[in-house]
């Protein structure tokens, strides 16, 4: 039995963008542990540094990205049957679970 695998290259672009935001702002962020500026994107009058911004972007499109794709996926079940939420829910438990004691 073969499963049809959804693959939307476009994705792969924001993933790129949002990944990249995040490491950049990790790495600027741990400039001061190594003697360098970590201020090179600046700092709000707060004192905040502004490359916290970048990582909050990168974060928020990989939560949109999840949200678009789980919706898509409903959406493509739906149009076959029924959604079975218990069966969902049961799915998402058994992607997620693994990762989360390795």
């Amino acid at each position: 039995m073969t499963k049809n695998i959804i693959y939307l290259p476009g994705l792969n672009g924001i993933r790129a963008i949002a990944a990249i935001a995040v490491v950049v702002s990790h790495i600027t962020l741990s400039l001061d542990d190594i003697g360098l500026d970590s201020n090179i994107f600046g700092t709000y009058d707060s004192g905040k540094p502004r490359a916290l911004d970048l990582a909050g972007y990168g974060v928020s499109m990989f939560f949109a990205l999840s949200g678009f794709l789980i919706t898509y996926l409903l959406w493509l079940e739906k149009e076959k049957q029924p959604i079975q939420i218990r069966k969902f829910y049961l799915r998402r438990m058994l992607r997620i679970w693994p990762l989360y004691y390795t």
